[in-house]
């Protein structure tokens, strides 16, 4: 039997949290949530989450900051990363090139695109 990809939420608004878990819930993923940047870094680490969809700017810690520390732990199977973000996406584009985030997703996002690239990006 195969086991359920895992995915990370982490963003400080909790609507927006309940809205994907649930959502992503459905598509049969484990979903785990975080609504700041500190908390969103240690469930990464005890985790060992498939994939995080990472909000920027988060209280405590960035989500530029977040990525780095996964990426800089140096894991076997890092987790894909989906940076959302409310800012202009052509200013994100080089810091997430920089972090190395899979994606970039502006919101607000429609669901059915966040979708096909979390499908896309965990095989």
């Amino acid at each position: 039997m195969e086991t359920k990809k895992r995915i990370l939420i982490a963003d400080d608004d909790a609507d927006l949290v309940l809205l994907l878990a649930h959502d992503l819930a459905g598509d049969d993923y484990e979903v785990l949530s975080a609504y700041n940047g500190a908390d969103a870094l240690a469930l990464a680490k005890t985790e060992d989450p498939d994939l995080i969809l990472l909000d920027v700017m988060m209280p405590d810690l960035s989500g530029y900051h977040v990525a780095g520390e996964i990426y800089a732990l140096r894991l076997l199977k890092p987790p894909a990363i989906i940076i959302m973000t409310g800012r202009e996406i052509e200013d994100e584009a080089v810091l997430a090139r920089i972090a190395g985030v899979a994606a970039v997703m502006k919101k607000p996002f429609e669901l059915k695109i966040l979708r096909e690239k979390i499908k896309e990006l965990l095989g």
